[in-house]
């Protein structure tokens, strides 16, 4: 019985082995493809602004929150005349931290010229559900310096232990299906096949599309369902008002903040700044709590000149009714709006702060 088990053991091992050496030279989807593959709404969206290059000087970004509440051309109208901004909605639904960090580095090397300022989201660490489990969307971006960072982030948070020991077993599995080549053969195939509608889907868009979404049919239906309880609404005004509240009665909770995640974000800033992009973290509004728990001392730990925060429901209350939300979490088309121009109001004091101090250190 040892034997046996021995044999399978070495096996076992043999078999990986060669699935990562034919992984790495000869079949990985990253050999010969796009790293945008895996889903077509990023893969649309990295494509238009291939094909656009030096219209857009803003990218923005995010998830699905970003995806349906950032308006490019309210934004870009709504600052100040000296401002002079051409913004593209970068949101893609279920991206958080820290595939968002995987995506930046990408971003940051295809859209270099003409690039002037980088919005990103700030996320929870996320753990991989089981509906994304092994498949393309949730391995696609794994490689090992990400991996050791994203299992250093999660030990560093101050997530309960269960949601570390969840977090940690999602991603390992997600990277070990990436060492092991999971569905890349299928992944190429699908990737090649659905390249018709991604070039259908370019043609239609014309100059005006800036990646913002805006009302989809089946947002509407799900409204519909929404608006017959909106309680869970309610809960994240209250739950944001509360986790404001703490960090401000007890300054010393930002002391606990995830040191891995920061220093990320710092070096981010740091790299931004040498290519000659101003990089802004943005709170979007209506996280769950562990969000807040998560990434307020992060938020609060960033270089002020460097943040903006839309989430706190007390300062931006209409952002926490029902008459400006699409669901719980998403706001609907005049709510993005409405948030589009507090975060426009915010970017403006920004580079006012910024000017402002600049002049003053010139002097």
């Amino acid at each position: 019985m040892a034997r046996l088990l021995w044999k399978l053991l070495l096996f076992g091992l043999i078999m990986l082995l060669l699935s990562i050496t034919v992984g790495k030279f000869i079949h990985s989807p990253k050999n010969d493809l796009p790293w945008s593959y895996s889903f077509d709404a990023l893969h649309l969206k990295r494509e238009y602004l291939r094909t656009h290059q030096n219209t857009f000087n803003l990218l923005f970004i995010g998830s699905s929150s970003t995806r349906r509440g950032f308006v490019p051309e309210i934004f870009d109208h709504s600052l100040d005349s000296g401002l002079i901004v051409r913004s593209f909605n970068y949101g893609v639904d279920w991206m958080g931290f820290p595939e968002v960090y995987y995506m930046l580095d990408n971003v940051m090397k295809e859209n270099l010229t003409g690039t002037k300022y980088i919005f990103i989201e700030l996320s929870k660490i996320k753990i991989i559900d089981y509906q994304n489990m092994h498949t393309a969307r949730a391995i696609y971006w794994y490689n090992w310096p990400d991996y050791k960072f994203t299992v250093s982030s999660i030990l560093s948070s101050a997530s309960p232990l269960q949601v570390k020991l969840a977090a940690i077993a999602s991603h390992s599995i997600g990277y070990i299906d990436h060492l092991l080549n999971v569905g890349s053969l299928n992944d190429r195939n699908d990737y090649h096949n659905r390249q018709k509608m991604v070039n259908d889907s370019l043609h239609y868009m014309g100059n005006s599309y800036a990646g913002y979404s805006g009302k989809e049919l089946h947002e509407e239906s799900g409204r519909e369902h929404f608006l017959r309880d909106t309680s869970g609404l309610t809960a994240r005004a209250i739950n944001s008002a509360q986790a404001f509240e703490e960090i401000e009665r007890n300054p010393d909770l930002i002391k606990s903040c995830n040191k891995v995640y920061l220093d990320r974000i710092n070096l981010t800033i740091k790299q931004l700044k040498e290519k000659g992009i101003y990089p802004v973290f943005v709170m979007n509004p209506k996280a769950d709590p562990r969000q807040y728990k998560e990434i307020l001392p992060v938020f609060f730990s960033i270089p002020p000149q460097y943040r903006i925060e839309i989430a706190d429901s007390r300062k931006y209350p209409e952002l926490y009714l029902s008459a400006y939300a699409s669901d719980e979490t998403h706001l609907n088309e005049e709510g993005a709006i409405l948030f589009t121009r507090y975060l426009a109001g915010a970017f403006n004091n920004l580079m006012y702060l910024n000017r402002t101090q600049n002049t003053s250190a010139n002097d």
